[in-house]
């Protein structure tokens, strides 16, 4: 196992599965490249609560939920001929980690069990102040 750390949150990756940073998005490939999980950590606009951010990227399907023990909202979605698992994470100072792991339709379910057991090593914690 290795760990991927941020300022925000942490996580345990089997050797398999590797993890790269695109700009304020981690994202965790698995070996096969079946399954896609993106990590990013977002900051309402001026004037927009988090409560607003969440109302903008929610819809009313999605539910609460707990995921590593921490309160979330959960949906999930098909678009463009992929399957998505979406959570919704309020984090300290007014920030939200949104979670995403994502499939081709055809591979729907194939790592949802990996995909779960890797969540449910996140850590979140306060971020440095920018």
């Amino acid at each position: 196992m290795k760990e991927m750390i941020t300022d925000f949150w942490s996580l345990a990756l089997p050797d398999e599965w590797k993890a790269e940073q695109e700009d304020e998005t981690v994202i965790v490939i698995d070996a096969d490249q079946i399954s896609v999980i993106e990590l990013t950590v977002l900051t309402p606009d001026s004037g927009m609560t988090l409560d607003d951010l969440i109302d903008s990227i929610s819809s009313n399907e999605y539910v609460g939920d707990r995921l590593a023990e921490l309160p979330c909202l959960y949906g999930h979605f098909e678009d463009e001929g992929a399957f998505y698992r979406e959570w919704l994470i309020p984090l300290e100072n007014e920030k939200l980690l949104v979670i995403s792991h994502g499939c081709d339709l055809e591979d729907k379910g194939l790592d949802d069990s990996a995909v779960d057991e890797i969540l449910s090593t996140l850590l979140v914690g306060e971020g440095d102040e920018e």
